[in-house]
């Protein structure tokens, strides 16, 4: 060990020159020198060959060997050390002068001593602070050595030839009674006089303030235990220093700011708990995944949070690993799948305020049969944010017992169901947390209740799950009746309230539409109560009934705001069942999506109307085969021409509204007029091209026709040529009720059919084409219209 400091005051070696002196006495001085690094009985003092009387009592802190030069004191009759810090062996001749007659055989550091009885002791003894649980006077009494007291653990040694008692354990916790009284502690600083200790333990007293820098000089320390007290401050990056750390445990305590990077120097650090230091901040240093002697790493209820760092993947001794913490961002780290030996995980937020996102790591469980946390038993992941379905690799960890997924946002089912069948292969499972994961749900393979036998308590509540539910597991669900009766679309639900909510609720400035009744936690949305969305159920081939979202409409959701949007990507999920897509007037911009054409084949009405999209109109919209309405109108930025597929492919297409579209280009498109069910059209644009197409006479269903460039916007290229004749004979176009032909420059006389065309028209209630080029007179056989 090294020397633990300058003595304050001793002997004085000079005496030596009073060689006359036959008494001398120094009793009570409160004298402190030695015992190392020399003794405090000077050497020097063998000169004084005179003496007779030497009374050196009660100064307690007065310690060392007694020179063996002392020998020479051939007029010596007493030599008093009683209640001193002499120790060792009496040097010869000297034996029957010396009081006591027996010294220590090993020598305390009196200094030491000093710090403990003079200072520490009446900070924290129970006999002067009534706020303290430790009756020191009793456990320390001052007739004992250290050794004896509680709480050290001592290692014999020797300093040079000086025998030495070496304190390497001091243990002094749990002292604050929390009785209504308070005490004033900070940590032990003078401590560092036991410059050998390897464990200190200091917790539950109380202590305050920060953390003392004098502790970098015991870098022996193996343990250091400073848990539950009032500490502030922050965590010294000076500590580093301690490179013989394998236990560090701070828990419970206010310290502040972040961790500091420079601790992956503690490269022995096997045990590390920060819990409960809310005002912690910051990310865990990516550094500390050169801690790779860690087995115990805590962080719970602190203020660190962000991204959980992939550098961890290093630690593959880790066997415990707690994070829970209310600022976790980022993802879960799939890196992680190294850490074959851990056998418990807690990743969790205390609040729904984690930024997490994404799956949990399949990548964590193994694959091709391989897994990688093999050892796993407890894990949680709870309250983080976590999306996706459940892992599918995760029936190859067979030794877990605990599973605690609830509160997050995992999505999946409900047809096929989201909770895996793969699961029953988890035999020793003895507890499963999947509450409050609303967008998760299906039904409960029956395998389960087949092979998890050791299962007693599984928690599904204000989940999606739904009926039928294995008989076998009744007496291990929680709560036993609230097993819903049919399947909900919680693909659909988590689409709406994930991706369409945020842009399109009112709580949204410059937005329109209400949508607070979108909460699967209160509703089902296939209990139709969902503003603008709508269900229908179908009985699927396991007997389940499934409800599936067939109509979503969106209203005035700008409102007069200034708020623009991009319809959400992920309207491609609402997949197959999605007849009706409605968003109107809610100022969408940017181009019509082409996957719309790919992933919605079912679509029978769609209504972009009164929004802000820009661009062509994507010509894959014709595999759409199932649409019956098409409305597109007063978006006045898209450009580019009507596809001439749509006629052949649209073959259910009964309305088409491309109204107030003044930069649609081309001809109107002669093939519209082999749509057998369009009953409906309007398009104006002022940049139209053309003629009227003669094809259109086909149109039998046809009852309001509109084509111009709209209001009283003079035409740029415009549709031209005439009227077609064939539009009014032989019984076609017989339905037609309104007809518009406005604003363009079509030219010509109107076409007179005759008494036919009179006939033919009986039920047209409106007429419209003006501001056009016609010429000549009004046909007889316009008049008979009333």
């Amino acid at each position: 060990m090294g020397p633990p400091g300058s003595p304050n005051s001793g002997l004085p070696a000079n005496y030596s020159a009073l060689t006359g002196l036959r008494l001398l006495g120094l009793a009570s001085m409160d004298l402190e020198a030695g015992p190392v690094p020399s003794s405090g009985f000077p050497q020097a003092w063998s000169a004084l060959t005179n003496l007779q009387n030497l009374d050196l009592s009660k100064n307690r802190y007065l310690g060392g060997v007694l020179p063996q030069a002392w020998a020479n004191l051939g007029s010596i009759v007493s030599i008093d050390v009683s209640n001193t810090g002499a120790c060792g062996t009496i040097p010869p001749g000297l034996s029957s002068f010396v009081t006591p007659s027996g010294l220590p055989p090993f020598c305390e550091l009196v200094n030491c001593r000093r710090y403990l009885t003079e200072t520490l002791q009446p900070m924290i003894d129970s006999q002067g602070q009534p706020g303290s649980a430790c009756n020191l006077t009793q456990v320390w009494p001052s007739s004992q050595s250290m050794d004896m007291w509680a709480g050290f653990t001592v290692n014999f040694t020797t300093f040079g030839t000086t025998p030495i008692t070496d304190v390497i354990g001091f243990v002094l916790n749990s002292c604050y009674a929390n009785n209504g009284n308070s005490f004033n502690v900070v940590l032990p600083s003078g401590l560092t006089c036991f410059s050998g200790l390897t464990q200190l333990n200091f917790n539950a007293n109380n202590a305050a303030g920060p953390l003392p820098d004098g502790f970098t000089q015991l870098t022996q320390l193996q343990e250091l235990w400073l848990a539950d007290n009032i500490l502030s401050g922050s965590l010294k990056a000076s500590y580093s220093a301690l490179t013989a750390l394998t236990m560090l445990k701070l828990q419970n305590n206010l310290f502040t700011n972040t961790l500091p990077p420079e601790w992956s120097t503690m490269s022995l650090l096997a045990e590390i708990s920060i819990n409960d230091n809310v005002n912690l901040n910051g990310a865990i240093p990516s550094a500390w995944g050169n801690l790779t002697s860690l087995t115990t790493f805590s962080a719970r209820n602190v203020g660190v949070g962000g991204q959980l760092p992939p550098a961890f993947s290093s630690l593959t001794k880790l066997s415990r690993l707690t994070f829970v913490s209310d600022t976790l961002s980022g993802t879960l780290p799939s890196e992680w799948s190294t850490l074959s030996v851990l056998s418990y995980l807690n990743i969790a937020s205390t609040r729904a305020t984690s930024t997490l996102t994404g799956p949990i790591p399949n990548a964590w469980f193994g694959f091709g049969g391989v897994p990688a946390m093999f050892s796993l038993q407890d894990l949680t992941i709870s309250n983080t944010g976590a999306s996706g379905t459940l892992p599918t690799s995760m029936w190859q960890i067979t030794g877990l017992t605990k599973v605690d997924f609830s509160a997050n946002r995992l999505n999946d089912g409900p047809d096929p169901t989201g909770f895996l069948i793969d699961y029953s292969m988890l035999t020793n499972l003895q507890s499963l947390n999947l509450a409050d994961n609303v967008y998760l749900g299906g039904t409960v393979p029956s395998d389960w209740a087949l092979t998890l036998n050791s299962l007693t308590y599984i928690n599904l509540q204000n989940t999606g799950v739904c009926a039928p539910f294995p008989a076998g597991l009744n007496a291990s669900l929680t709560p036993g009746t609230f097993v819903n009766s049919y399947c909900d679309d919680l693909r659909a639900a988590y689409n709406l309230v994930t991706n369409f909510k945020p842009i399109f609720d009112s709580t949204t400035p410059g937005v329109g539409c209400s949508l607070a009744s979108w909460d699967l936690g209160t509703n089902p949305l296939c209990s139709n109560t969902w503003s603008g969305a709508l269900c229908a159920f179908a009985v699927n081939t396991m007997g389940v009934n499934v409800g599936s979202l067939t109509s979503l409409q969106l209203l005035n959701c700008n409102a007069g705001g200034s708020a623009v949007h991009f319809l959400p990507g992920s309207f491609t999920e609402f997949g197959g069942s999605l007849r009706n897509l409605v968003i109107s007037n809610s100022a969408l911009t940017g181009t019509l999506p082409v996957e719309l054409g790919q992933a919605l084949g079912q679509l029978t009405k769609l209504d972009l109307s009164a929004n802000m999209f820009t661009g062509p109109i994507p010509g894959n919209w014709n595999n759409l085969p199932n649409l019956v309405i098409l409305r597109l109108y007063n978006n006045l930025q898209i450009n580019g021409s009507i596809p001439s597929s749509w006629g052949t492919d649209l073959t259910s297409l009964a309305e088409l509204n491309m109204g107030s579209m003044g930069l649609l280009r081309g001809p109107l498109p002669d093939s519209l007029g082999f749509l057998p069910n369009l009953g409906d059209i309007t398009i104006q644009s002022n940049s139209l091209t053309g003629t009227l197409p003669i094809q259109w006479s086909s149109l039998s269903f046809l009852s309001n026709l509109v084509v111009g460039a709209g209001g009283n916007t003079a035409p740029g290229p415009s549709v031209n040529g005439t009227v077609p004749h064939d539009w009014f004979i032989n019984g076609n176009l017989a339905l037609l009720a309104n007809l518009q032909i406005a604003n363009t420059k079509v030219s010509g006389p109107l076409p007179d059919p005759g008494d036919a065309f009179q006939a033919n028209f009986m039920g047209l209630t409106s007429l419209d084409l003006s501001s056009n080029l016609l010429s000549g007179t009004l046909p007889d056989s316009y008049q008979g219209f009333t």
